[in-house]
């Protein structure tokens, strides 16, 4: 359906089309230059910064004093800025359920971390199987009545949601225990090329100018 200039809601809707539009594309740029900070601040203090701190020959003149201290450095300037430069540890372990992630566990039990490791056992049952689950609870319970054991029954959160909109589409209500809300999101793509929104005071090419009733619509 096309917009005409006759109509005014239509032009409102097509200001907030467009600015849904832009403030998406504001946002996709805004995304992009904060990763590319990340990534630059990323290589400045982990690889930049420390190999000049190794490098470096220690004037006392040009700063008041560097400190180790345990696994850091700390160094302050005649300005009064502070740098502390400490070693930062990132093990990766295998996937669960794999023959290296074994070998890593017995590692680490056989080389003083034992106390560190979790034991978590569990249990699957499939759909008609209550029987068969609740017998297993009742003999765990025989061997160690003290302990706690955590049922829980969960669903995936897609399969509620395809659940809760199949229900209304038949006519069914939905309780109010679901905390179910529905809301209509506003998306706009482009199709032709738009012509630029200017703002009529000075000119502006972009984002709609905010307007008497506050909100920029």
């Amino acid at each position: 359906m096309r917009t005409t200039k006759e109509n005014p809601q239509l032009q409102r809707l097509n200001r907030l089309s467009r600015r849904v539009l832009l403030l998406r594309r504001g946002i996709e740029r805004g995304e992009a230059t904060l990763k590319a900070l990340k990534a630059k601040l990323h290589y400045l203090a982990e690889f930049v910064v420390p190999e000049m701190l190794d490098e470096m020959d220690w004037d006392p003149k040009r700063m008041e004093f560097r400190e180790e201290e345990g696994d850091a450095v700390y160094v302050e300037f005649a300005d009064g800025l502070m740098l502390r430069v400490r070693e930062s540890f990132h093990p990766k372990l295998h996937a669960k359920e794999t023959p290296e992630r074994m070998e890593e566990m017995e590692w680490l039990e056989a080389n003083g971390a034992g106390d560190l490791l979790t034991l978590d056992v569990s249990l699957s049952f499939a759909r008609g199987e209550g029987k068969a689950a609740r017998a297993v609870l009742a003999a765990i319970a025989k061997v160690d009545p003290s302990r706690p054991i955590t049922k829980e029954k969960t669903i995936h959160y897609q399969t509620l949601q395809k659940f809760c909109r199949e229900r209304v589409a038949a006519g069914l209500e939905l309780p109010e225990l679901l905390g179910v809300f529905n809301r209509r999101i506003a998306e706009a793509v482009q199709g032709e090329p738009p012509v630029a929104m200017v703002d009529g005071e000075n000119g502006r090419r972009g984002i709609p100018p905010v307007h008497s009733d506050g909100y920029g619509f």
